[in-house]
């Protein structure tokens, strides 16, 4: 029992299993997809052509990461200026030479509340430029309306309380 002696053998757990799939192929095939088609991962998967299980990983692995894409308002320099002289308007001068802003005692604002029908924000998934990979900045629509998606209106009426004001805040409808 004293004389045997213990062989080691190295385990060939690295050569086992299946093949990983090369990620910078994978991601290739991503940047290809059109943002349009990159909105959630099921969608990145029938685009791509591969399994949910990649495109999981990809985005585990650091490879994919969610963006938002949103529209913003395209302000020109004379929507800036109007801006600037509303503000402006509203201050007023003392007797004394002071400035203070008008308290709008007599002003009602019309409000309008817009609700879009499509949601303008949406959440897409971009490449990282992780391993060589080249990496996508979030994609930013400027437009210079937004009348092309449509959208639902509330109109309201928002004035300081008076007098009479009972407390309670309310959305009157027209």
């Amino acid at each position: 029992m004293g004389d045997r002696v213990a062989a080691v053998v190295k385990a060939g757990w690295s050569r086992r299993g299946r093949k990983k799939v090369d990620r910078a192929e994978l991601c290739k095939r991503v940047a290809q997809v059109p943002v349009a088609d990159r909105e959630n991962q099921r969608r990145l998967q029938y685009a791509t052509n591969t399994s949910a299980y990649l495109i999981n990983r990809l985005y585990k692995e650091g490879y994919l990461r969610r963006a938002l894409r949103r529209t913003r308002p395209l302000l020109s320099p004379k929507h800036m200026s109007d801006r600037l002289k509303y503000c402006v308007d509203r201050v007023q001068r003392t007797m004394d030479g002071r400035h203070f802003f008008d308290p709008m005692y007599d002003v009602v604002h019309l409000d309008e509340k817009w609700f879009y029908m499509k949601k303008v924000g949406k959440h897409v998934y971009i490449l990282t430029g992780k391993d060589d990979v080249p990496s996508e900045e979030p994609p930013v629509q400027f437009v210079q309306s937004k009348r092309h998606i449509k959208k639902v209106m509330f109109l309201c009426a928002v004035a300081r309380p008076r007098g009479d004001w009972d407390g309670k805040w309310r959305n009157k409808h027209a």
